[in-house]
């Protein structure tokens, strides 16, 4: 059986996500992958510059083929990283998930946030280097990952002004 690993923050783990389903298992309804074994490392708090691809190869399997699905990086930036560096962290970790033997990596882009902000980082900032990173990886991450999940451009989710409509956004930064 083919796993996805979903590594990312808890926008990945699903806070505040409707009926308890995280983002993870309602992407994997949506696309009717059912043939998947979904596992969702996603973890509130969670800062990028914290994970490293050793913690996720015990879930590779044999046998099978291992996807890693990178969603990560919003709380780096919430705390004041810079575009540049996210960008940085993000290419490492796609290129060591690679070498330490996923058969694909999926990185995903960012959502907009409007609260839960730390190191001066006001929620305009935060809205100019999201863009910036989504931006960057649009462009670039055919050099490090294997495809793109484009969810900071979608026409309802990828809005700011979204973030303000409870039914989307739960509290800001976490999408319902």
């Amino acid at each position: 059986r083919d796993r996805i690993v979903w590594i990312g923050d808890s926008i990945t783990h699903g806070f505040t996500s409707l009926l308890g389903r995280g983002l993870c298992q309602q992407a994997m309804d949506l696309a009717t992958m059912r043939d998947y074994h979904a596992t969702n490392t996603g973890a509130a708090s969670q800062l990028q510059s914290g994970q490293s691809a050793g913690q996720f190869t015990p879930y590779i399997i044999s046998g099978g083929r291992s996807i890693a699905h990178v969603f990560s990086g919003t709380n780096d930036i919430a705390a004041n990283a810079s575009a540049a560096t996210v960008i940085g962290l993000t290419s490492a970790l796609c290129t060591a998930l690679k070498a330490g033997g996923f058969h694909k990596v999926i990185v995903g882009t960012m959502l907009p946030r409007t609260a839960s902000f730390s190191g001066g980082r006001t929620a305009g900032d935060f809205e100019t280097q999201r863009l910036l990173y989504n931006a960057s990886l649009q462009a670039n991450f055919a050099t490090y990952a294997d495809g793109l999940a484009d969810y900071g451009s979608h026409a309802i989710m990828g809005l700011v002004a979204s973030c303000a409509d409870t039914a989307l956004y739960a509290d800001g930064p976490h999408p319902t």
